[in-house]
């Protein structure tokens, strides 16, 4: 959708729960010395300015990266998310916190000497963006291209190992549906892959038919993750928009279920107080064997 842009929701506590999991992933793929390869495919920029108008407009980011940040919270940061938090501090050397990476940035600070990174932007003005960061960050292959063309065009990658970030910015209803037959299709090509699936949580939880349709169709483990930040309301109470976010991993790496238990509680300060059911919520939708 070439109407979204990301800037006014960087840093916002989808960011967070998606970036942390993402880092967690990406980790685990290091712990081995054999390459891997990364795509983004709903890239973004690399670098979102936090005092620029679009964030300002919003100030999402006030109830989400900014609670954790060091110098304005006495928050603890889990030591398994050494890779986000050293990607903030290197932008950010002063903490005071100007500053929040894009997923293209986590993704290429894994990068070692083989390793790969794909990203793939439409909208003009972020494709402008990004090839400027690509200027500093010369490892990282920009397309311009749609993204779901690409999730299925790219794949498989030369190099087996690796991992897929998916995070569309829902704004067309069909784009549940075309998620889900384009990542079926992707993981059918490329089994040995992790793929990640970001998906939010709104009113009209037109994530669950998706969720359904893949559960249905692939075959390979798969783990849900969801920070629901307060109760589902109905639109216009607790301001509406989203009341939490949700991630789907396919072919998770060993542990990960594991380690995503122990970020939790750090997670969690994001969600709002008196609230039932919010919290982290995590479940195997399909066991790995």
């Amino acid at each position: 959708m070439l109407s979204y842009q990301h800037g006014y929701h960087a840093g916002n506590f989808a960011d967070v729960h998606k970036h942390s999991l993402l880092s967690l992933a990406l980790q685990s793929l290091l712990q081995k010395d054999k390459p891997f390869s990364s795509f983004d495919i709903y890239a973004g920029r690399g670098r979102y300015t936090l005092s620029g108008s679009q964030a300002q407009k919003t100030g999402e980011y006030n109830n989400g990266i900014a609670r954790l940040w060091p110098e304005k919270s006495s928050i603890s940061w889990p030591e398994k998310l050494s890779l986000y938090r050293n990607v903030l501090e290197s932008l950010n050397p002063d903490q005071s916190l100007q500053f929040y990476p894009g997923s293209p940035a986590i993704m290429h600070a894994a990068l070692r000497d083989n390793d790969q990174l794909q990203i793939c932007e439409l909208h003009p003005a972020e494709l402008d963006a990004l090839k400027i960061w690509q200027q500093h960050n010369p490892k990282a292959r920009i397309h311009q291209r749609d993204a779901l063309e690409a999730l299925v065009a790219l794949l498989p990658p030369t190099i087996k190992r690796g991992i897929v970030l998916i995070d569309p910015s829902y704004e067309i209803k069909t784009d549940y549906q075309s998620v889900a037959t384009s990542l079926i299709e992707a993981v059918a090509k490329w089994p040995q892959g992790i793929f990640l699936l970001w998906y939010p949580l709104l009113n009209a939880e037109r994530h669950r038919d998706m969720l359904k349709r893949l559960i249905q169709r692939c075959k390979l483990p798969m783990l849900q993750s969801e920070l629901i930040i307060r109760d589902n309301a109905p639109d216009g109470e607790y301001g509406g928009g989203m009341y939490g976010s949700g991630m789907l991993i396919i072919n998770p790496p060993w542990q990960l279920d594991t380690q995503i238990q122990t970020i939790a509680p750090w997670l969690e300060h994001l969600c709002e107080k008196n609230q039932s059911d919010a919290g982290h919520k995590q479940v195997w939708l399909r066991e790995a064997v």
